[in-house]
């Protein structure tokens, strides 16, 4: 069910419209949760602002003003003009503005006056008063009351939520115009004494919670009820309110009226360490657990998560959304869906977070979070031409130092108003400051692309003010092609400007030496000289990243990837490099052959090759074939002695072509009820098997079978394994004998 999405949301989707026109025209509110509650009152007819655009959030209504925004929000502004004559007030004369509006509230007892005859019109209204009138205007009466006014409204109205959010406020505070419009939120919500929920007695009906996903024209995509669906609006909401959960206000067409923050559902926002079948893992060593058809917005798609988990990059900002249960309901992984003026490039470093939420639009005295390349960070972790995106709803910071140097090569759909670069021989979407920032440079030119930490373009700057030759592994390369992958999972493959076959298999720094080309240069080991404390998270003295990369290798070659939450602590002997963030935290780590990762591993076979390299004579020499599940492979030349390797079981590693290194196993016999969730039991000890185990069935040669297949053909289950389990030791290879 969840997997069906109308074609009509697929486009919104696809196109990437994740943001609103604007909806409340108040240039003084920057706080975007007022802002988003005060687009709902204006857009129910309940609040003005004072003139110019502006709407003075921390000034007063006067009780007259509080009288005609509670006749608005009953939806009787049409029955008002007909008491405006009753001659009920000293202090209220038939011909004032608000006349209406007051008799009104005065003939349905919802207001009294002040004690002497007069009602005060133009006074500021009290908490306890704007309370006692609303309480009244959902039915409420003094009898329902135990307390003596007001403490009976005010005890009352905390109890049906109507005064959530606004703790400090006591009977005798004067009401702020940002506090009224919290409680006229509220009372949309509220249930009158009737039980019906407010909103729904006015307007129409209202939606459960909902998580709004875009908006394109005037229709509202959200999620609710666990499926998308999408509305008719009769409004253009704050471009803040993506993202957020709140309840539509629908009409008797089913058509939004407005939509309604509320708090039903808890946010959160973290950076993303892995992602599994089940659940993901965050860089605080947070596990957040994701049914199989919780629905999941992903790089612009929205599926379920069963469907998405493959595709959750190491670095993506994955923003959360649990219930009262602590169930979670939906999230948004990859693509923010922020506008683009959610994107801040920092030419100098802001003193504080408060200081960097100003950049954002944002009220500086909430508390803020910043995460830098994932990690948990304070401002004094900034550096110029840093790129930090904004989680508004957490008051999340995501901040990047992650950047490509190359050459401007191309634009679409032209030079002057380019929303799409190549550069790198690839072709980039530029978002918020990098469309305004690539107008600086003409095609040619050297640039410098800054990234998001969700791997966005978000600006375009010199090389003299930043370069980028950031490290990845050299997958493929040909004679005139290349393709390497970054540790955050970004891909680039293209044209090579030279060969650089022999350095498949290997850590390079990337850049563009020619325009359309990529250039990879090997990178150089630096040994850092200290150790790895894996629980402390220390490089030494440094902190390691969050998204560290550590890769195993073979001396530098054959590197490959290792969860950093499977290691032990690490001599400093085995750390061939280090390298480190702008920060000063290690954010890659190259170990020398300790996890075993970067063998193959099968039946060896020793055999000849011929080697041409001593003229027309051809030399014939000896060297060694694997067989396991990929069949056997050619003979590969050896840099060690094939001596008593014919037959072994055990593990080859494969640099260029040439067998540069093996690793012998040991091996034990045990019975086929030595097993247990993912484990080989050997004399008692368990033994993790592999991943990437390998396994035989030996009568019929069939390294194709599964661990249970294997098990289920012999009694007698022989494992090899490479070193004892506290040594990071694993069960490479089962063969049923």
């Amino acid at each position: 069910m969840k997997k069906i999405i109308s074609a009509v949301l697929a486009a919104i989707l696809l196109l990437g419209v994740f943001s609103f026109g604007a909806g409340a025209s108040f240039s003084d509110i920057t706080d975007p949760e007022l802002a988003r509650r005060a687009s709902v009152l204006e857009q129910l007819g309940v609040i003005d602002g004072v003139g110019g655009g502006r709407f003075d959030p921390d000034g007063t209504f006067t009780r007259a003003e509080f009288c005609k925004m509670t006749v608005c929000v009953m939806g009787k502004r049409g029955e008002a003009a007909q008491y405006a004559a009753s001659s009920i007030f000293t202090d209220v004369r038939a011909s004032a503005w608000y006349a209406g509006f007051v008799h009104y509230c005065a003939k349905n007892k919802i207001v009294l006056g002040v004690g002497d005859g007069s009602f005060a019109p133009d006074r500021a209204i009290y908490y306890s008063e704007a309370v006692t009138v609303l309480m009244r205007a959902l039915g409420y009466k003094d009898t329902d009351f135990i307390l003596p006014w007001p403490e009976g409204y005010i005890s009352g109205a905390a109890s049906i939520g109507l005064s959530a959010g606004l703790p400090s406020l006591t009977r005798n505070s004067v009401l702020t115009r940002a506090q009224a419009v919290r409680l006229f939120n509220n009372m949309l919500l509220c249930e009158t004494t009737s039980g019906a929920l407010f909103a729904s007695t006015i307007y129409g009906s209202l939606s459960d919670s909902a998580i709004v996903l875009a908006s394109g024209g005037s229709k509202l995509t959200v999620m609710c009820g666990g499926k998308v669906t999408e509305y008719t609006t009769e409004f253009v909401p704050e471009s803040s309110v993506v993202g957020t959960v709140c309840r539509l206000i629908l009409d008797s067409r089913g058509h939004v009226r407005a939509a309604v923050p509320t708090e039903a559902y808890q946010a959160r926002s973290v950076t993303v360490e892995d992602a599994k079948y089940t659940y993901i893992l965050d860089t605080n060593g947070g596990r957040h657990t994701i049914g199989a058809e919780t629905v999941v917005m992903v790089d612009g798609a929205v599926v379920d998560y069963s469907s998405a988990w493959l595709s959750i990059r190491p670095g993506s900002v994955m923003t959360a959304y649990y219930d009262a249960s602590g169930e979670c309901v939906f999230i948004t992984v990859g693509s923010n869906p922020a506008a683009g003026s959610d994107i801040v490039v920092l030419e100098n470093t802001p003193p504080s977070l408060s200081a960097l939420a100003v950049m954002f639009g944002m009220d500086q005295s909430g508390t803020c979070t910043l995460y830098k390349n994932g990690t948990l960070s304070s401002a004094s972790d900034l550096k110029p031409y840093d790129v930090v995106i904004c989680d508004r709803t957490s008051r999340t910071f995501f901040a990047s130092d992650f950047r490509l140097t190359g050459y401007y090569e191309s634009a679409w759909p032209n030079y002057e108003t380019p929303t799409k670069i190549s550069s790198l021989g690839t072709q980039f979407e530029l978002f918020g400051p990098a469309r305004d920032g690539i107008t600086a440079f003409s095609k040619g030119s050297r640039i410098t692309l800054l990234f998001t930490s969700d791997m966005r373009v978000g600006g375009v700057v010199s090389p003299a003010k930043a370069t980028g030759e950031p490290i990845a592994v050299c997958e493929e390369a040909s004679a005139d092609s290349v393709k390497v992958t970054f540790a955050n999972g970004l891909t680039l493959s293209g044209t090579a400007s030279g060969n650089f076959t022999s350095q498949i298999g290997r850590l390079v720094k990337v850049r563009s030496s020619d325009p359309g080309k990529l250039t990879v240069s090997r990178l150089e080991l630096t040994t850092p000289g200290k150790a790895l404390d894996v629980a402390g998270r220390k490089l030494g003295d440094a902190p390691v990243s969050a998204l560290c990369a550590v890769y195993d290798s073979i001396g530098g070659r054959c590197v490959k990837r290792v969860d950093f939450s499977t290691l032990s602590d690490i001599a400093a002997s085995d750390i061939l490099h280090a390298g480190y963030d702008t920060a000063g935290r290690a954010d890659l780590i190259v170990l020398n052959n300790k996890t075993g990762l970067c063998y193959e591993y099968g039946l060896i076979k020793v055999g000849t090759y011929y080697d041409y390299t001593f003229g027309d004579q051809a030399a014939e020499l000896e060297g060694v074939s694997l067989v396991n599940s990929e069949g056997e492979t050619a003979v590969y030349p050896c840099t060690f002695y094939t001596t008593g390797l014919n037959g072994a079981y055990g593990g080859i590693a494969i640099d260029n072509d040439y067998a540069i290194s093996f690793v012998s196993l040991q091996s034990a016999l045990i019975e086929r009820t030595d097993f247990r969730d993912g484990y080989a039991i050997v004399g008692g000890v368990y033994y993790p098997i592999s991943p990437d185990v390998e396994c035989c069935i030996k009568d019929t040669g069939n390294w194709k079978a599964t661990v249970d297949e294997t098990r289920t053909a012999s009694p007698n289950i022989r494992v090899y394994f490479d070193k004892a389990p506290e040594q990071g030791g694993m069960v490479r290879i089962i063969v049923a004998e």
